[in-house]
């Protein structure tokens, strides 16, 4: 048990869900040298986060593994690059707090 307290704008929640903002891709494996490309995502698309996000240190980049929700394609894919391209963001649904509201 604990807690802790949120000051500034520093803290950001983990959120299950990311949304694409940039094309790249899902791969079978975390390391990038090793992977293959089981699909492109699409920008705007969403996914599924499978657990939280990792440092992949050989290529420094930042990984989740992932679950599309357009067609159920999982794998790992990168949330920010090695120059700090940033390909998914966490995704609040709008409509999941509205519907408990009714």
């Amino acid at each position: 048990e604990g807690w802790f307290s949120l000051a500034g704008k520093n803290f950001q929640p983990w959120a299950p869900r990311y949304k694409c903002l940039q094309s790249t891709v899902i791969n079978d494996a975390v390391a990038i040298k090793e992977a293959k490309a089981i699909r492109k995502l699409e920008v705007g698309e969403v996914l599924q986060a499978l657990d939280v996000p990792f440092s992949e240190k050989t290529a420094c980049l930042l990984r989740i593994k992932v679950r599309a929700e357009k067609d159920g394609a999982s794998g790992f894919a990168t949330v920010r690059g090695n120059q700090g391209t940033v390909f998914l963001k966490t995704f609040v649904s709008s409509s999941s707090s509205s519907s408990s509201s009714s």
